[in-house]
């Protein structure tokens, strides 16, 4: 190596590559945007089960007895209820259906909205499941890709999403989706 390669190999910096690139304009913008895009997305879409399904404390809330010689005693599951007479003896054991939510922490969740408590529970762990499972189809498209190419590919993609989207909306029309529906 002469004397002027290995002075050149020694002067290699940050500073000098980036002398070399050129700065910071326009063009990178656009890269960095569409580079940080996706982790951004799928930020929002992991946090969607922390705000979306999150548990909120709740108590039961029990109507009001009109007989006066009965007590109500709320379980410490919060998910039922005894009705006792004066002497205290059980006269039956009630599900709660109406609940007071803590929304201190979370606001109004969808867990509070669909009653996803108690007996319901276990859908919220369904819920989970179900948006994993989303996230994880997204490994086959590139077996997709693969196999068909990419235009087929995105067309049959944007093909489901548009099925998906308007049997969703046809469902809606016909469907009654209130939360007090069971």
């Amino acid at each position: 190596m002469s004397s002027d390669e290995e002075n050149s190999s020694k002067d290699i910096t940050l500073e000098h590559v980036i002398e070399q690139c050129g700065s910071f304009n326009r063009y990178q913008y656009i890269h960095f945007f569409f580079l940080t895009l996706f982790p951004i997305a799928s930020g929002i879409f992991n946090f969607f089960y922390v705000f979306g399904a999150g548990e909120t404390p709740y108590k039961c809330q029990v109507s009001n007895i009109t007989d006066r010689d009965l007590s109500i005693e709320i379980l410490s599951s919060q998910c039922s209820y005894i009705v006792k007479d004066d002497q205290n003896k059980t006269i039956g054991t009630y599900p709660c259906t109406n609940w007071i939510h803590d929304r201190s922490v979370f606001g109004q969740t969808f867990t509070d909205e669909a009653n996803l408590i108690c007996e319901h529970s276990f859908r919220r762990s369904f819920l989970s499941t179900m948006l994993q499972m989303g996230g994880m189809l997204v490994f086959f498209t590139g077996q997709i890709i693969d196999m068909i190419g990419r235009r087929r590919s995105i067309q049959l993609l944007v093909a489901l999403l548009l099925i998906t989207c308007l049997t969703t909306q046809t469902l809606l029309q016909f469907v009654p989706m209130s939360i007090n529906q069971k």
